[in-house]
């Protein structure tokens, strides 16, 4: 959902105000409002991006499909796929090729189920009955390697949903909706740790 960055603005100058009645966020001297608002704008893509990359996928709304291509290590629609993500891609939400049973468990290269995909044995790696996409990096930038399939050339993508990464664009930023309220205060604190205030770490 697209959000107001003037809204926004509002609700975290409130979330201030309301934590200001026990612990003071706003410094002895009373800076001008527009330089508040300032500082504000300046924490609301960072705020809203931690709060995004830790929340659980289900939080995170419907998700942007992406289209494109999947290129395949072997032969079509056989084996490992590779999709190539968006440049504004921050999190693959769902992703499922026509031919698996279920979305994809979602993985990293960094997580050790990621070696048993290399694996000769189908029963290991991911296959239809128990799908893994795996986002890695590479030259081109992030991918998803797709493991796998096995009904050859028809096969097709059937779903994909990513996150991306928030931006503030004509005045208005996309973010879930499920997750707006803890975005707000994550943004009130970030701007609450550029006071010298006690308590603030």
């Amino acid at each position: 959902m697209r959000y107001l960055v003037k809204d926004i603005l509002r609700d975290v100058r409130i979330q201030l105000d309301l934590d200001a009645e026990d612990q003071p966020l706003i410094c002895q001297a009373d800076p001008p409002s527009l330089t508040i608002d300032k500082m504000i704008l300046a924490q609301v893509e960072w705020g809203a991006r931690q709060v995004i990359e830790e929340a659980p996928v289900w939080k995170l709304h419907t998700g942007i499909p992406i289209t494109g291509g999947v290129a395949w290590n072997d032969a079509p629609g056989v084996g490992m796929g590779l999709l190539l993500l968006p440049d504004d891609f921050l999190r693959l939400i769902a992703i499922r090729m026509s031919d698996w049973q279920r979305d994809a468990k979602i993985i990293t290269a960094h997580d050790d189920e990621y070696q048993w995909q290399s694996s000769r044995f189908p029963g290991i790696r991911g296959n239809p009955q128990r799908p893994v996409a795996a986002i890695v990096s590479t030259p081109m930038g992030w991918a998803a390697e797709l493991y796998s399939s096995m009904a050859g050339p028809g096969v097709t993508l059937a779903k994909a949903l990513y996150q991306p990464v928030p931006r503030i664009q004509q005045g208005a930023i996309l973010l879930p909706p499920l997750l707006y309220h803890d975005i707000i205060q994550r943004i009130a604190l970030l701007v609450g740790q550029c006071f010298q205030s006690p308590g603030i770490q």
